[in-house]
Protein backbone atom coordinates (compact mmCIF):
# COMPACT_ATOMS: atom_id res chain seq x y z
CA UNK A 1 0.00 0.00 0.00
CA UNK A 2 1.30 3.43 -0.89
CA UNK A 3 1.38 6.73 0.93
CA UNK A 4 -1.76 8.16 -0.78
CA UNK A 5 -3.39 4.81 -1.14
CA UNK A 6 -2.66 4.70 2.92
CA UNK A 7 -4.58 8.47 3.23
CA UNK A 8 -7.97 7.37 1.18
CA UNK A 9 -7.93 4.39 3.12
CA UNK A 10 -7.39 6.37 6.66
CA UNK A 11 -10.28 9.31 5.50
CA UNK A 12 -12.43 5.76 4.36
CA UNK A 13 -12.37 4.48 7.89
CA UNK A 14 -12.50 7.78 10.21
CA UNK A 15 -15.71 7.42 11.71
CA UNK A 16 -15.30 10.31 14.32
CA UNK A 17 -13.94 12.39 10.93
CA UNK A 18 -12.46 15.25 13.23
CA UNK A 19 -10.18 12.46 15.65
CA UNK A 20 -8.10 10.18 14.71
CA UNK A 21 -8.29 7.65 17.14
CA UNK A 22 -5.19 5.45 17.84
CA UNK A 23 -7.09 2.38 17.33
CA UNK A 24 -6.62 2.96 13.92
CA UNK A 25 -2.95 3.22 14.02
CA UNK A 26 -2.35 -0.22 15.80
CA UNK A 27 -4.00 -2.06 12.75
CA UNK A 28 -1.48 -2.11 10.50
CA UNK A 29 2.11 -2.08 11.51
CA UNK A 30 3.14 0.52 8.51
CA UNK A 31 0.55 2.44 9.23
CA UNK A 32 1.40 2.58 12.94
CA UNK A 33 5.54 2.80 11.57
CA UNK A 34 4.92 5.52 9.23
CA UNK A 35 2.59 7.60 11.45
CA UNK A 36 4.52 10.86 11.49
CA UNK A 37 5.04 11.18 8.16
CA UNK A 38 1.42 10.68 6.76
CA UNK A 39 0.14 13.38 8.93
CA UNK A 40 2.86 15.27 7.87
CA UNK A 41 2.11 15.02 4.26
CA UNK A 42 -1.80 14.78 5.09
CA UNK A 43 -1.57 18.33 6.83
CA UNK A 44 0.61 19.79 3.27
CA UNK A 45 -1.80 18.89 1.25
CA UNK A 46 -4.57 20.43 3.55
CA UNK A 47 -6.41 17.37 3.96
CA UNK A 48 -5.97 17.30 7.85
CA UNK A 49 -5.02 20.12 10.72
CA UNK A 50 -3.48 19.50 13.88
CA UNK A 51 -5.91 20.87 17.19
CA UNK A 52 -3.99 24.06 18.53
CA UNK A 53 -3.89 25.47 21.55
CA UNK A 54 -2.33 28.81 22.98
CA UNK A 55 -0.64 28.29 26.45
CA UNK A 56 -0.59 30.37 29.27
CA UNK A 57 2.69 32.19 27.50
CA UNK A 58 0.49 32.61 24.26
CA UNK A 59 2.41 30.23 22.80
CA UNK A 60 0.89 27.75 19.71
CA UNK A 61 0.62 24.15 20.79
CA UNK A 62 -0.13 21.44 19.22
CA UNK A 63 -2.54 18.61 20.21
CA UNK A 64 -2.04 15.07 18.82
CA UNK A 65 -5.21 15.07 17.54
CA UNK A 66 -6.20 15.81 14.03
CA UNK A 67 -9.71 17.18 12.23
CA UNK A 68 -9.91 16.92 8.84
CA UNK A 69 -11.12 19.86 6.65
CA UNK A 70 -11.54 18.00 3.22
CA UNK A 71 -14.27 16.08 4.94
CA UNK A 72 -16.42 18.84 5.72
CA UNK A 73 -18.10 19.47 2.28
CA UNK A 74 -21.70 20.24 3.74
CA UNK A 75 -22.40 24.32 3.45
CA UNK A 76 -23.55 26.64 6.43
CA UNK A 77 -26.98 26.63 6.62
CA UNK A 78 -28.16 30.22 5.71
CA UNK A 79 -29.67 30.18 9.42
CA UNK A 80 -26.11 29.42 10.96
CA UNK A 81 -24.62 32.54 8.91
CA UNK A 82 -28.00 35.23 8.84
CA UNK A 83 -29.68 34.25 11.96
CA UNK A 84 -33.34 34.80 12.27
CA UNK A 85 -34.68 37.02 15.07
CA UNK A 86 -35.64 34.89 18.48
CA UNK A 87 -37.85 36.19 21.26
CA UNK A 88 -35.26 34.08 23.39
CA UNK A 89 -31.87 35.11 21.56
CA UNK A 90 -29.78 38.31 20.76
CA UNK A 91 -26.65 38.63 19.22
CA UNK A 92 -23.77 40.53 19.11
CA UNK A 93 -22.50 42.87 15.95
CA UNK A 94 -20.22 40.77 13.41
CA UNK A 95 -16.59 41.75 13.86
CA UNK A 96 -14.79 40.66 10.45
CA UNK A 97 -11.60 40.11 9.83
CA UNK A 98 -10.86 41.67 6.04
CA UNK A 99 -7.43 40.29 4.72
CA UNK A 100 -5.37 42.86 2.66
CA UNK A 101 -4.39 41.73 -0.59
CA UNK A 102 -7.75 40.08 -1.03
CA UNK A 103 -6.10 36.58 0.32
CA UNK A 104 -7.18 34.68 3.25
CA UNK A 105 -5.29 30.93 2.42
CA UNK A 106 -8.13 28.28 3.35
CA UNK A 107 -5.27 26.18 5.79
CA UNK A 108 -5.26 29.67 7.99
CA UNK A 109 -8.85 29.59 9.15
CA UNK A 110 -9.14 25.63 9.22
CA UNK A 111 -5.77 26.01 11.91
CA UNK A 112 -7.95 28.52 13.55
CA UNK A 113 -10.98 26.20 13.47
CA UNK A 114 -8.71 23.74 14.98
CA UNK A 115 -7.46 26.25 17.77
CA UNK A 116 -11.15 27.12 18.82
CA UNK A 117 -11.82 23.16 18.79
CA UNK A 118 -8.98 22.59 21.41
CA UNK A 119 -10.46 26.00 23.17
CA UNK A 120 -14.29 25.00 22.96
CA UNK A 121 -16.92 22.10 22.45
CA UNK A 122 -18.48 22.37 19.07
CA UNK A 123 -22.19 23.30 19.16
CA UNK A 124 -24.69 20.24 18.89
CA UNK A 125 -28.15 20.66 16.89
CA UNK A 126 -30.52 17.31 17.11
CA UNK A 127 -32.16 15.93 14.01
CA UNK A 128 -34.46 13.29 14.19
CA UNK A 129 -32.46 10.36 15.10
CA UNK A 130 -28.86 11.89 15.34
CA UNK A 131 -27.20 14.68 17.30
CA UNK A 132 -24.75 16.55 14.58
CA UNK A 133 -21.81 18.46 15.49
CA UNK A 134 -22.37 22.43 14.10
CA UNK A 135 -19.25 22.36 11.48
CA UNK A 136 -19.38 22.87 7.76
CA UNK A 137 -16.97 23.32 5.25
CA UNK A 138 -15.74 27.33 6.08
CA UNK A 139 -17.84 27.45 9.16
CA UNK A 140 -17.86 26.17 12.92
CA UNK A 141 -20.02 26.91 15.81
CA UNK A 142 -19.10 26.59 19.33
CA UNK A 143 -20.78 25.98 22.74
CA UNK A 144 -18.72 29.06 25.06
CA UNK A 145 -20.97 27.94 27.85
CA UNK A 146 -24.77 27.00 28.94
CA UNK A 147 -25.87 29.99 27.17
CA UNK A 148 -23.07 31.58 24.38
CA UNK A 149 -22.57 30.58 21.17
CA UNK A 150 -19.35 31.32 18.78
CA UNK A 151 -19.78 31.60 15.09
CA UNK A 152 -17.13 31.78 12.71
CA UNK A 153 -17.11 31.39 9.15
CA UNK A 154 -15.46 32.65 5.91
CA UNK A 155 -15.54 33.99 2.25
CA UNK A 156 -13.28 35.06 0.24
CA UNK A 157 -10.50 37.25 2.16
CA UNK A 158 -13.18 37.49 5.21
CA UNK A 159 -13.76 35.94 8.76
CA UNK A 160 -17.14 36.77 10.14
CA UNK A 161 -17.40 36.22 13.94
CA UNK A 162 -20.29 36.82 15.76
CA UNK A 163 -21.56 35.64 19.29
CA UNK A 164 -25.53 35.06 20.87
CA UNK A 165 -26.37 34.34 23.30
CA UNK A 166 -30.03 32.46 24.77
CA UNK A 167 -31.91 33.67 27.90
CA UNK A 168 -35.59 34.51 28.80
CA UNK A 169 -34.44 36.41 32.01
CA UNK A 170 -31.34 38.14 29.84
CA UNK A 171 -30.69 37.38 26.52
CA UNK A 172 -27.73 39.75 25.47
CA UNK A 173 -24.52 38.69 24.93
CA UNK A 174 -21.58 39.26 27.79
CA UNK A 175 -19.38 42.28 26.71
CA UNK A 176 -17.03 40.47 29.10
CA UNK A 177 -17.41 37.13 27.59
CA UNK A 178 -16.85 38.42 23.04
CA UNK A 179 -14.08 40.66 24.27
CA UNK A 180 -12.36 37.56 25.59
CA UNK A 181 -13.60 35.23 22.56
CA UNK A 182 -11.73 38.39 20.11
CA UNK A 183 -8.77 38.98 21.87
CA UNK A 184 -8.25 34.95 21.52
CA UNK A 185 -9.23 34.78 18.15
CA UNK A 186 -6.99 38.29 17.10
CA UNK A 187 -4.06 35.97 19.22
CA UNK A 188 -4.34 33.09 17.36
CA UNK A 189 -4.57 34.20 13.71
CA UNK A 190 -1.71 36.70 14.47
CA UNK A 191 0.26 33.49 15.93
CA UNK A 192 -0.52 31.74 13.19
CA UNK A 193 0.58 33.92 10.54
CA UNK A 194 3.85 34.12 11.59
CA UNK A 195 3.89 30.56 12.50
CA UNK A 196 3.36 29.52 8.90
CA UNK A 197 5.47 32.28 7.77
CA UNK A 198 2.95 34.13 6.03
CA UNK A 199 3.62 38.04 5.83
CA UNK A 200 -0.63 38.56 5.15
CA UNK A 201 -1.79 41.57 7.25
CA UNK A 202 -5.74 42.03 8.45
CA UNK A 203 -8.25 44.73 9.85
CA UNK A 204 -11.16 44.74 11.94
CA UNK A 205 -14.42 45.86 10.39
CA UNK A 206 -17.67 45.47 11.75
CA UNK A 207 -21.24 44.06 10.04
CA UNK A 208 -23.73 46.53 8.98
CA UNK A 209 -26.81 45.16 10.28
CA UNK A 210 -28.51 44.95 6.70
CA UNK A 211 -25.61 42.74 5.54
CA UNK A 212 -27.03 39.96 3.80
CA UNK A 213 -23.74 38.46 2.23
CA UNK A 214 -24.07 40.99 -1.26
CA UNK A 215 -21.13 43.36 -0.87
CA UNK A 216 -18.13 44.18 1.09
CA UNK A 217 -18.97 47.83 1.08
CA UNK A 218 -20.94 47.43 3.62
CA UNK A 219 -18.16 46.38 6.46
CA UNK A 220 -17.93 49.42 8.38
CA UNK A 221 -14.22 50.04 9.70
CA UNK A 222 -13.71 49.64 13.16
CA UNK A 223 -11.42 52.73 13.50
CA UNK A 224 -14.14 54.56 11.49
CA UNK A 225 -16.66 53.75 14.50
CA UNK A 226 -14.38 54.34 17.16
CA UNK A 227 -13.86 58.21 15.81
CA UNK A 228 -17.38 58.75 15.44
CA UNK A 229 -20.54 58.52 17.31
CA UNK A 230 -22.38 57.55 14.27
CA UNK A 231 -21.32 56.63 10.69
CA UNK A 232 -23.16 55.71 7.48
CA UNK A 233 -22.99 52.67 5.72
CA UNK A 234 -23.13 54.19 1.87
CA UNK A 235 -24.32 50.94 0.20
CA UNK A 236 -27.68 50.75 2.50
CA UNK A 237 -28.03 54.56 2.99
CA UNK A 238 -28.11 54.28 6.92
CA UNK A 239 -27.15 55.29 9.84
CA UNK A 240 -25.12 53.56 12.38
CA UNK A 241 -24.63 54.25 16.41
CA UNK A 242 -20.92 52.96 16.95
CA UNK A 243 -21.27 52.78 20.80
CA UNK A 244 -24.12 50.09 19.73
CA UNK A 245 -22.18 47.90 17.67
CA UNK A 246 -18.55 48.17 19.66
CA UNK A 247 -19.85 47.91 23.06
CA UNK A 248 -19.91 43.94 22.50
CA UNK A 249 -15.81 43.59 21.22
CA UNK A 250 -14.77 46.93 23.11
CA UNK A 251 -16.30 47.72 26.63
CA UNK A 252 -16.63 51.16 27.49
CA UNK A 253 -16.56 52.38 23.86
CA UNK A 254 -18.27 55.20 22.60
CA UNK A 255 -18.59 58.64 21.21
CA UNK A 256 -14.17 59.05 21.49
CA UNK A 257 -15.24 62.51 23.30
CA UNK A 258 -16.61 60.45 26.03
CA UNK A 259 -13.89 58.96 27.11
CA UNK A 260 -11.93 61.79 28.26
CA UNK A 261 -13.93 62.07 31.81
CA UNK A 262 -12.79 62.91 35.54
CA UNK A 263 -11.70 59.56 36.78
CA UNK A 264 -12.54 60.38 40.94
CA UNK A 265 -13.90 57.86 42.67
CA UNK A 266 -12.41 55.06 40.01
CA UNK A 267 -10.08 52.42 40.79
CA UNK A 268 -7.49 52.87 37.78
CA UNK A 269 -7.12 49.17 37.69
CA UNK A 270 -10.61 49.10 36.33
CA UNK A 271 -10.28 48.63 32.61
CA UNK A 272 -13.94 49.68 31.91
CA UNK A 273 -13.63 53.07 33.69
CA UNK A 274 -13.80 56.05 32.10
CA UNK A 275 -10.09 57.87 31.35
CA UNK A 276 -8.74 60.91 31.21
CA UNK A 277 -6.28 62.53 28.89
CA UNK A 278 -3.40 61.83 30.57
CA UNK A 279 -4.18 58.15 30.06
CA UNK A 280 -5.15 58.66 26.71
CA UNK A 281 -1.38 60.44 26.16
CA UNK A 282 0.35 57.98 28.03
CA UNK A 283 -1.82 55.42 25.86
CA UNK A 284 -0.67 57.16 22.80
CA UNK A 285 2.87 57.29 23.01
CA UNK A 286 2.57 53.40 24.23
CA UNK A 287 1.62 52.57 20.75
CA UNK A 288 4.04 54.82 18.58
CA UNK A 289 7.00 53.21 20.31
CA UNK A 290 4.86 49.43 19.97
CA UNK A 291 3.78 50.19 16.25
CA UNK A 292 5.55 52.77 14.37
CA UNK A 293 9.15 53.14 15.53
CA UNK A 294 9.57 49.23 16.26
CA UNK A 295 8.40 48.67 12.53
CA UNK A 296 11.31 51.25 11.66
CA UNK A 297 13.86 49.60 14.05
CA UNK A 298 13.24 46.28 12.31
CA UNK A 299 13.81 47.42 8.89
CA UNK A 300 16.96 48.86 10.15
CA UNK A 301 17.87 45.56 11.64
CA UNK A 302 17.16 43.53 8.20
CA UNK A 303 18.56 45.98 5.72
CA UNK A 304 21.79 46.57 7.57
CA UNK A 305 23.56 42.63 8.28
CA UNK A 306 27.05 42.43 9.11
CA UNK A 307 29.00 40.76 5.64
CA UNK A 308 29.69 37.89 4.87
CA UNK A 309 26.21 37.21 5.93
CA UNK A 310 23.05 36.87 3.69
CA UNK A 311 20.31 37.39 6.20
CA UNK A 312 19.84 38.60 9.87
CA UNK A 313 19.66 35.12 11.41
CA UNK A 314 22.64 33.57 10.50
CA UNK A 315 24.36 36.97 11.30
CA UNK A 316 22.26 36.74 14.89
CA UNK A 317 23.80 32.95 14.96
CA UNK A 318 27.41 33.27 14.14
CA UNK A 319 27.45 36.44 16.85
CA UNK A 320 25.42 34.20 19.33
CA UNK A 321 27.83 35.35 22.33
CA UNK A 322 27.56 38.97 21.75
CA UNK A 323 23.82 38.35 23.08
CA UNK A 324 24.70 36.34 26.53
CA UNK A 325 22.52 39.63 28.27
CA UNK A 326 19.22 38.60 27.18
CA UNK A 327 16.52 37.60 29.31
CA UNK A 328 14.90 34.14 29.43
CA UNK A 329 12.16 35.24 27.01
CA UNK A 330 14.58 37.07 24.93
CA UNK A 331 16.41 33.81 24.35
CA UNK A 332 12.77 31.87 23.70
CA UNK A 333 12.27 34.84 20.66
CA UNK A 334 15.66 34.81 19.15
CA UNK A 335 16.52 30.92 19.57
CA UNK A 336 12.76 29.15 20.00
CA UNK A 337 14.05 25.79 19.13
CA UNK A 338 16.28 22.92 21.56
CA UNK A 339 19.03 23.09 18.98
CA UNK A 340 19.86 26.50 19.10
CA UNK A 341 18.99 27.27 15.45
CA UNK A 342 18.09 31.16 14.64
CA UNK A 343 13.81 30.46 14.06
CA UNK A 344 12.49 33.45 15.40
CA UNK A 345 10.57 35.72 13.68
CA UNK A 346 11.71 39.62 13.58
CA UNK A 347 8.01 40.62 13.71
CA UNK A 348 7.90 39.51 17.15
CA UNK A 349 11.43 41.37 18.40
CA UNK A 350 10.07 44.28 20.61
CA UNK A 351 12.05 47.59 21.26
CA UNK A 352 14.25 46.01 23.84
CA UNK A 353 14.93 42.95 21.89
CA UNK A 354 15.76 45.05 18.31
CA UNK A 355 17.56 47.27 20.11
CA UNK A 356 20.26 44.74 21.49
CA UNK A 357 20.48 42.93 18.44
CA UNK A 358 21.16 45.98 16.50
CA UNK A 359 24.21 46.81 18.57
CA UNK A 360 25.42 43.77 18.54
CA UNK A 361 25.19 41.86 15.69
CA UNK A 362 23.87 44.38 12.75
CA UNK A 363 26.46 46.21 10.40
CA UNK A 364 24.76 50.12 12.27
CA UNK A 365 27.94 51.82 13.35
CA UNK A 366 27.71 53.07 16.99
CA UNK A 367 26.48 56.98 17.74
CA UNK A 368 29.03 59.54 18.14
CA UNK A 369 28.74 59.37 21.80
CA UNK A 370 29.06 55.27 22.22
CA UNK A 371 26.63 52.70 22.68
CA UNK A 372 24.15 53.61 25.44
CA UNK A 373 24.99 56.91 26.06
CA UNK A 374 22.25 60.20 25.13
CA UNK A 375 23.55 61.29 21.69
CA UNK A 376 24.57 64.25 20.60
CA UNK A 377 22.04 66.78 20.05
CA UNK A 378 24.00 70.11 19.35
CA UNK A 379 26.56 71.07 17.24
CA UNK A 380 25.86 69.62 15.38
CA UNK A 381 23.61 67.11 15.87
CA UNK A 382 23.90 63.25 15.75
CA UNK A 383 21.54 62.05 12.65
CA UNK A 384 23.27 59.19 12.36
CA UNK A 385 21.12 55.39 12.47
CA UNK A 386 22.90 54.76 15.37
CA UNK A 387 22.10 57.79 17.39
CA UNK A 388 18.78 57.31 16.45
CA UNK A 389 18.53 53.77 17.59
CA UNK A 390 19.48 55.13 20.60
CA UNK A 391 17.30 57.57 21.37
CA UNK A 392 14.44 55.33 20.84
CA UNK A 393 15.72 53.12 23.59
CA UNK A 394 15.93 56.50 25.79
CA UNK A 395 12.21 57.30 24.46
CA UNK A 396 10.99 53.74 25.16
CA UNK A 397 12.67 53.57 28.98
CA UNK A 398 11.36 57.36 29.57
CA UNK A 399 7.88 56.08 28.76
CA UNK A 400 7.93 53.02 30.75
CA UNK A 401 8.88 55.50 33.69
CA UNK A 402 5.06 56.51 33.77
CA UNK A 403 3.81 53.39 33.22
CA UNK A 404 2.86 52.74 37.46
CA UNK A 405 0.02 54.85 36.75
CA UNK A 406 -0.19 55.43 33.12
CA UNK A 407 -0.62 59.20 32.62
CA UNK A 408 1.59 61.74 31.18
CA UNK A 409 1.19 65.42 31.06
CA UNK A 410 -0.19 67.21 28.08
CA UNK A 411 2.95 69.19 27.32
CA UNK A 412 4.58 66.12 27.99
CA UNK A 413 3.18 64.28 25.28
CA UNK A 414 3.75 67.10 22.94
CA UNK A 415 6.94 67.35 23.80
CA UNK A 416 7.88 63.33 23.44
CA UNK A 417 6.04 63.33 20.53
CA UNK A 418 7.81 66.17 18.67
CA UNK A 419 11.06 63.78 19.40
CA UNK A 420 10.18 60.79 18.43
CA UNK A 421 8.79 62.43 15.02
CA UNK A 422 12.14 63.89 14.65
CA UNK A 423 14.21 60.88 15.38
CA UNK A 424 11.78 59.38 12.76
CA UNK A 425 12.67 61.67 10.14
CA UNK A 426 16.05 61.38 11.12
CA UNK A 427 15.45 57.59 9.88
CA UNK A 428 13.70 57.94 6.80
CA UNK A 429 16.50 60.35 5.63
CA UNK A 430 18.70 57.08 5.98
CA UNK A 431 16.16 54.27 4.71
CA UNK A 432 13.57 55.92 3.02
CA UNK A 433 9.79 57.41 4.27
CA UNK A 434 8.09 53.67 3.85
CA UNK A 435 4.66 55.52 5.65
CA UNK A 436 6.42 56.00 9.13
CA UNK A 437 5.76 59.58 9.39
CA UNK A 438 1.91 59.21 7.69
CA UNK A 439 1.21 56.39 10.28
CA UNK A 440 2.88 58.21 13.59
CA UNK A 441 0.71 61.33 12.64
CA UNK A 442 -2.90 59.43 11.92
CA UNK A 443 -1.79 57.43 15.75
CA UNK A 444 -1.76 61.19 17.23
CA UNK A 445 -4.80 61.63 17.59
CA UNK A 446 -6.31 57.92 17.71
CA UNK A 447 -9.41 57.09 19.78
CA UNK A 448 -7.98 54.73 22.68
CA UNK A 449 -10.50 52.21 24.69
CA UNK A 450 -9.98 51.89 28.38
CA UNK A 451 -9.35 48.19 27.85
CA UNK A 452 -6.43 49.59 24.90
CA UNK A 453 -4.57 51.73 27.68
CA UNK A 454 -4.68 49.22 30.30
CA UNK A 455 -3.10 46.67 27.87
CA UNK A 456 -0.61 49.31 26.12
CA UNK A 457 -0.24 50.06 30.23
CA UNK A 458 0.66 46.51 31.31
CA UNK A 459 3.26 45.90 28.30
CA UNK A 460 4.91 49.12 29.41
CA UNK A 461 5.59 47.93 32.63
CA UNK A 462 7.10 44.69 31.70
CA UNK A 463 9.85 47.17 30.28
CA UNK A 464 9.91 48.74 33.37
CA UNK A 465 10.82 45.76 34.96
CA UNK A 466 13.49 44.37 32.45
CA UNK A 467 15.42 47.89 32.21
CA UNK A 468 15.19 47.72 36.50
CA UNK A 469 16.64 44.12 35.94
CA UNK A 470 19.60 45.30 34.47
Amino acid sequence: MNIYDTIIYILCVVVVFFLFQDALWTKDADLHDNKDHILLLMEQLNIAKPKLYMDDASEIKEVNYFFAPCMLHVKPPREVIFPEPHEQMESSSVMCYVFTGQFLPAPIFHRLLAACIARWPLATKKREKTIENQIFCGCGVFQIDDYHKLTLHFSGYIIFMRVTRQGIIDKTPSSKLCIEVREFIVKVLSKLIGYLGHSLKFEEFIQCPEYNGESVNSLIPVDKLKENAEVRCDFHDNMIESNKFLKFWFEGESDPTLSVNNTDGQDENDVDAPITQEHINHARLCNALTTVCSNALREILTTNVPIPHTDIYKAILANKAKLNKLNKDQVKLVFPDLQGLTTGKVDEFDTTLLYAIIRNVSSVPAPSNGWGKPPNDNNPRDTTLGASVERMRIYRNHISGHSVDGKISQQDFEDYWAEIEEVLRDIVIVIGNHGYLEDLEKRKNQAITPHEAHELQKTFQEYKKQTEGK
